[in-house]
């Protein structure tokens, strides 16, 4: 049996109703791993650590990273041409993850893939099941659904498939030959140090060196690796997914994990030294929501790495001595949310309750010690006037940081703001922007909700964008950061 999976969950259950338990007994699995983008960022940390996992635990298979990039044309970047690449190596198992907001796009590759090779199960992982479970599992392609963390399901989904694993796989559900879709509850993985630091092998070209391009900083001059200290936000933002994940989690105040940091920073002097690393990026959706930890990285990678590195934090903690250490330490940025630059709507809507002079005092505190200041700003949210979207740009004048990120508001499924404007009627059938920074550069942006009473017009909207992109184009850094070109991404890659 499972040992993962208590006995009571197991009723019912009958493996002669599965299409794939034993299906390839006594062979070497091939598992094909898929980052699904529309943009140039070819990295997935989840996926990476799913490809660490497996490979610890299944000795018998082979692993191979994919990526589909919605924004690439010509025909081997269409569903036909990347499935036909695809069933080119065979796989047994195709496993991809997916943002909410890539559902729509992916789906015509789903489709195909399962049209020219029956025989490879399709599992699905990311925020887009996790989130809206039933809506996913019941698309045609789909085999079987991660319902949470992804690392310990796939390994033993891969023993399942191998007839290792006398049961249901705990942490996935499983479309069954009767057309039943057999659940199993939420896998949450509680502690990071129970799995192994995440591949970057998968990145490699054939000389074992990597080329990772177009990371959020850009440094263009520098070799660039992005990591995580942990998983996890404490803060419940009603526009963000991970809210919705945390109220979904047994135990609120375990929802930030963290790798143990001794061992972090040894894999972070491997790492630089295998791949010749120059930058490190810190990816925690909150590096700095556990300030005692942090401060103790700030500490070990001064007197063990010495190399520039970035991270995302809120306003709240970014007092003038956590900065100093973090510059102390070689920190080149911090990336900061305003969002929105007036109070009244950041509280009534985002649930933030930061005052403007708190972000242009923490804002200060990274220029007073050397920080690049970056700002994520989001424009077109629900009942948003014109008035109040020219209060964000605004205020990030008054603050001028390094560079700031607009992005288009995008309604995430299972989100408050979500079901906000959903009750208001203000959703379209489908999203008009699909990515955050969608055409943002070419003027050609667009609203994905629709205008109610005093709320911006679609013209409004685009003219606050364009006066955002030439603040932006004022930027000390913007040159490296501006990589669209009539709505398209340039320089982007396919593996």
């Amino acid at each position: 049996m499972n040992p993962l999976l208590d006995e009571n969950v197991q009723i019912n259950f009958s493996k002669e109703k599965s299409n794939w338990y034993g299906k390839f007994k006594n062979k070497t699995l091939r598992v094909a791993l898929c980052i699904y983008k529309n943009d140039t960022n070819l990295v997935s940390i989840p996926i990476s650590s799913i490809s660490a996992y497996i490979k610890k635990y299944n000795p018998n298979i082979e692993v191979k990273l994919f990526h589909i990039i919605e924004h690439e044309t010509g025909e081997k970047y269409s569903p036909q041409g990347f499935s036909s690449f695809l069933n080119g190596w065979e796989p047994d198992l195709f496993a991809v993850s997916i943002l909410s907001t890539h559902w729509d796009g992916i789906k015509p590759y789903l489709t195909e893939i399962k049209n020219q090779n029956l025989n490879t199960p399709i599992l699905v992982g990311g925020y887009q099941p996790i989130l809206r479970g039933d809506d996913t599992i019941n698309y045609l392609p789909i085999d079987f659904l991660c319902d949470g963390d992804g690392e310990i399901p796939t390994s033993n989904l891969i023993k399942y498939l191998m007839g290792e694993i006398d049961g249901p796989v705990a942490g996935l559900w499983e479309k069954m030959r009767d057309g039943s879709i057999y659940k199993t509850p939420k896998f949450n993985l509680q502690d990071l140090t129970k799995i192994p630091f995440p591949d970057y092998s998968i990145y490699e070209d054939g000389s074992g060196k990597i080329d990772i391009n177009n990371i959020a900083s850009n440094r263009l001059d520098k070799k660039i690796l992005p990591v995580m200290t942990g998983r996890g936000c404490i803060y419940n933002c009603t526009y963000c997914s991970n809210s919705t994940l945390r109220k979904m989690w047994p135990n609120k105040k375990s929802f930030m994990r963290k790798y143990d940091l001794d061992e972090f920073i040894d894999e972070l002097v491997r790492l630089k030294n295998k791949y010749d690393v120059e930058y490190f990026e810190l990816w925690d959706e909150l590096f700095l929501g556990d300030v005692p930890y942090a401060l103790a990285f700030f500490e070990l990678y001064k007197q063990k790495l010495g190399i520039p590195f970035s991270f995302l934090s809120r306003i709240e903690v970014m007092n003038y001595d956590v900065c100093k250490k973090a510059a102390d330490a070689g920190c080149e940025a911090i990336y900061f949310g305003l969002e929105s630059g007036n109070e009244e709507y950041r509280r009534k809507y985002l649930k933030r309750f930061d005052k403007n002079q708190q972000i242009i005092d923490a804002a200060e505190n990274c220029k007073k010690v050397g920080i690049k200041r970056v700002t994520f700003n989001i424009i077109g949210m629900p009942f948003e006037t014109e008035s109040e979207m020219l209060d964000t740009l605004n205020l990030n004048k008054e603050i001028s940081p390094d560079y700031f990120y607009i992005f288009t508001y995008i309604p995430l499924k299972g989100t408050k703001l979500y079901e906000i404007a959903e009750d208001a009627g203000l959703l379209y059938d489908s999203l008009r922007t699909i990515h955050y920074t969608d055409n943002m550069f070419s003027g050609k942006v667009r609203m994905n909700i629709k205008q109610i009473g005093n709320s911006a017009t679609e013209e409004e909207f685009r003219k606050v964008s364009k006066l955002m992109v030439d603040f932006q184009n004022t930027r000390e850094i913007s040159s490296s950061f501006n990589k669209y070109e009539e709505g398209k991404i340039i320089d982007s890659k396919y593996v």
